[in-house]
């Protein structure tokens, strides 16, 4: 007996064990690469039962030659992969595509040359090796770096990738590409002396190892890719707090590459920091940084299509449906009756009968998922409604706070809006966030607000005056009736933004917010559960615009390039060919004075060919003088008629081309005489409209039979637009998105140099740090949009108010740093007093109480041995004025 009980539990085990595999849903992940630590999270999520646990059995496809990731996952080959970022770029396959995270903050990605093949400059590239793949040359952070710095992949020589950095170490390349977690792992153990050249050092920081899915598998199986993401950054949580149980797992399962413990720890530390980048949540995706590479495309004229973001970038998706139940309930219902604040702008109001305001906007989605009426019942207060509701007269009320006394008749939904609380004063009114300290100042509120309730317990010292509306409490505090009034920000600001500029500001924040939601009659539990669903069913985009609708709180969007990159097909040898064919055809039919029908036809078709070429050609003979022009020289170059040019040099044409370009391009044509070569330069051209244009000028002296010097020709290809799209490359990588003030990487590198000159030269240098005050208090009241509004205003406040000798930038967060060459501290101390005064003068007139802090230091040339030292002590004193009060100007 006890052989069969022990039997028939087994045989249950056995049984659960395979039903319960049966349940599994089999998916599968397309590494980017082989295994490596690389994808550490993803096997731990498989190896701690994170995948099992959210029903799924994942299986891994390591990376093969030729496997196009975005193009398996976007035809359902697989159903998720890991990308690099050219899955942003305009393709068909990537419009299927949806991001649902960003598992390295910043590429690991970088090039590599050894220091023995002489490389020191970007620029020392042209001419050289590079073995790079497919997925790098269409990587925006190495085309920006390079391009930036005037560097084309034409103007080097590709070669097929190995992917082994012995071929770097053998001489088969000068450049590799490289993972910064990997291949210099081995050049170290080889005591191979080289240099990384980060795109990041270069202002060009982006994401890598993308995790995607398809737009299909997320509108099929939703609640699996949820389930997927979840458990695979928990995956990845874990794999970067057990870094040694991790290795061990990939050394006994994973490791297909036969790498050592110390190279995969090597490669594991590497990688954590660029996971973990200033500190971010693992698997972060940031909508700007996302907008900001699809730019850095777009200047590359990688792509010309705009990528909708919205649909792009995953969200959680919503599970409030309407069930079978609810609808029938709504059938039956037929109508909905509600009960508004008849004046409580910008949130609601009845004009004329009509429901306005915000919440009328939300009413607007929420009527659309609910597919009834929703009446609204006319009331002349505040009050008004409330007694309506508890009468039952309207089911639900609008927008309120839920409050002990109003649960007694009351349900509430969870809030669609919420508000930061604050107080309006006087301008003369201190800012403050203890209230306590308010003790026997009367505060308006107006009467049956909720907040009243929760204000009487929290701060009983607090005199509450009840007022009867928004602008009754306002007046107060400008008559001085009342120190303050308290309401929401969005009230508040609305009213501000009517009237009451430069009388009143707004002076103070409350802990939390004003949690608004929909009431609705505690006795009918089935229309709470609706109304939450409703709720729940508008989007964040249609949130955001309904309070941009109404808050008014302006915010930068994403640079669209309309002009799509053009590739320059430098043809110049074909024309050459042409027109030297040409020119002894010409001298040829001149000197035996003899038609011919072949000849005839041939000539009238290159002459046809060189006059409708749309680069500008000319030639000239050994002396300088032009003896032939097409149609786009004579007309985009010089503006006249190609007979009033020949026959004519340079100095005969100084009416069309100025002097000093005129000796540029003289010196030039002598330089390619004396060699009987070619010649191609870049020059600044000034055209027949005055404007001044960059071109590439190929030029070729023309020689006879016998060796003889004929002449130049040459070919201008207009390479403006490239040269514009090159300084759009610097600026993106130079200054920073929002404040358009240098970032702190140029304000670095360009501070050296300063120093270095004022060191050398024994010079004058000073800088100036700054902090905003009390900041967090400011994105806490107002909203980060805000926050970035008060940024973008105080950049522009200190650019104002510098010299164009200076260099000011934003050097993290709310600090800001300004080099002062050949300045002393008295000087710099009176721009730093002027800089603090008009941000107070402008924050002022904008009812909104903010200041900053100022530290300045000298350079000390004996002392400073580095930047570092000089912007260290700005810094010191700068945490000095924070502590004297703040608002101050401290020099050290």
């Amino acid at each position: 007996m006890k052989i069969k009980a022990y039997a028939l539990i087994i045989w249950s085990l056995l049984l659960t064990a395979s039903l319960s595999a049966q349940t599994l849903e089999k998916i599968s992940l397309q590494l980017l690469w082989k295994h490596q630590f690389e994808f550490a999270g993803f096997y731990m999520a498989q190896e701690k039962g994170f995948y099992k646990n959210a029903g799924l059995d994942v299986n891994f496809l390591e990376y093969e030659n030729g496997v196009d990731v975005v193009k398996n996952i976007a035809n359902g080959k697989t159903e998720y992969g890991i990308a690099y970022q050219d899955a942003l770029l305009d393709k068909p396959s990537s419009k299927n595509i949806v991001l649902l995270a960003a598992i390295y903050q910043s590429s690991p990605h970088v090039l590599i040359t050894l220091k023995s093949s002489n490389i020191k400059t970007l620029q020392d590239f042209k001419n050289k090796k590079i073995m790079m793949s497919l997925a790098a040359k269409n990587s925006a952070s190495f085309m920006a770096m390079l391009r930036s710095n005037g560097v084309s992949l034409k103007e080097m020589i590709v070669v097929k990738p190995t992917y082994n950095v012995e071929s770097l170490i053998e001489g088969k390349t000068d450049i590799i590409t490289s993972y910064i977690s990997n291949e210099p792992y081995i050049l170290d153990k080889k005591g191979i002396a080289y240099d990384i050249w980060d795109p990041r050092d270069y202002g060009f920081d982006v994401y890598n190892d993308l995790l995607i899915t398809s737009k299909q598998e997320l509108k099929n199986h939703p609640k699996r890719v949820e389930n997927f993401r979840k458990a695979s950054l928990k995956g990845w949580e874990y794999a970067f707090s057990h870094i040694d149980e991790t290795i061990n797992v990939i050394l006994q399962k994973y490791n297909t590459q036969h790498k050592t413990k110390d190279e995969l720890y090597f490669e594991a530390q590497k990688l954590k920091k660029l996971a973990y980048e200033n500190n971010t949540k693992i698997g972060t995706v940031d909508k700007y940084k996302i907008q900001r590479i699809i730019d850095i495309y777009n200047v590359l004229g990688l792509t010309k299509g705009k990528i909708n973001l919205d649909t792009f970038i995953y969200k959680q998706p919503l599970h409030y449906a309407l069930t079978e139940q609810d609808k029938e309930y709504l059938n039956k219902k037929k109508t909905i009756t509600m009960c508004v604040d008849p004046d409580w702008m910008p949130f609601e109001k009845l004009s004329n009968g009509k429901h306005i305001g915000m919440s009328a906007e939300y009413f607007e989605h929420f009527k659309k998922f609910l597919n009834i009426p929703v009446k609204v019942i006319s009331t002349k207060s505040w009050e008004q409604s409330l007694e309506y509701a508890k009468s039952r007269k309207c089911d639900i009320l609008s927008l309120l706070m839920k409050t002990p006394q109003r649960t007694k008749y009351l349900n509430f939904t969870d809030p669609y809006l919420k508000i930061p609380i604050v107080m309006a004063t006087k301008t003369d009114a201190p800012f403050t966030t203890d209230f306590t300290s308010l003790k026997n100042k009367k505060i308006g509120l107006p009467k049956g607000y909720a907040f009243i309730e929760i204000l009487k317990t929290k701060y009983p010292n607090l005199k509450i005056v009840e007022v009867k509306n928004l602008q009754d409490g306002l007046n107060q505090v400008r008559e001085g009736k009342i120190y303050g009034y308290i309401g929401s920000l969005a009230t508040i600001g609305y009213a501000f933004s009517k009237q009451y500029t430069g009388e009143l500001k707004i002076a103070g924040k409350f802990d939390g917010t004003w949690d608004l939601g929909i009431g609705v009659r505690n006795d009918d539990n089935r229309l709470l559960h609706i109304m939450q669903k409703a709720v729940h069913s508008v989007d964040e985009a249609s949130r955001e615009k309904i309070l941009n609708n109404w808050l008014a709180i302006k915010y930068e969007k994403g640079i669209d390039y309309s002009l799509v990159w053009k590739i320059i097909l430098l043809f110049s040898a074909v024309f050459f060919i042409i027109l030297i064919f040409y020119f002894k055809m010409t001298k040829l039919k001149n000197k035996i004075q003899k038609q011919n029908d072949e000849i005839s036809t041939n000539h009238a078709l290159l002459i046809t060919l060189f006059n409708t070429i749309p680069n500008p050609v000319f030639y000239k003979d050994k002396n300088g003088v032009y003896q032939n022009c097409n149609h786009a020289f004579s007309q985009k170059i010089i503006g006249v008629p190609k007979e009033k040019i020949i026959g004519r040099s340079l100095q005969d044409l100084e009416e069309y081309i100025p002097p000093s370009l005129a000796l540029i391009y003289q010196q030039k044509d002598e330089e390619l005489l004396k060699s009987r070569g070619t010649q191609k330069y870049e020059a600044q051209v000034q055209c027949a409209d005055g404007m001044l244009r960059d071109y590439i000028l190929n030029k070729a002296v023309i020689l006879s039979d016998t060796n003889e010097v004929l002449g130049i020709v040459g070919i201008m290809l207009d390479i403006t637009e490239v040269k514009e799209k090159e300084k759009e490359l610097l600026t993106l990588a130079t200054v920073d998105f929002l404040t358009k003030l240098y970032n702190r990487r140029y304000c670095m590198q360009t501070g050296e140099k300063l120093f270095m000159l004022a060191k050398r030269h024994k010079q004058l240098m000073s800088v100036i740090m700054i902090d905003i005050d009390d900041f967090k208090n400011i994105n806490d009241t107002y909203g980060h949009k805000m926050g970035d509004n008060v940024l973008e205003s105080l950049a522009l406040t200190i650019s104002k108010n510098i010299r164009q000798s200076d260099v000011a930038c934003r050097f993290g967060g709310e600090e800001f740093l300004i080099l002062l060459p050949q300045t002393d501290k008295e000087n710099t101390f009176n721009i730093a007093q002027k800089i603090r005064q008009e941000i107070k003068k402008t924050a002022d007139v904008n009812a909104l109480h903010i200041t900053a802090s100022f530290g300045v230091s000298q350079l000390d040339i004996e002392k400073d041995n580095n930047l570092e030292e000089l912007i260290k002590r700005a810094d010191e004193a700068l945490y000095i004025a924070k502590n004297k009060g703040k608002d101050k100007v401290v020099t050290v």
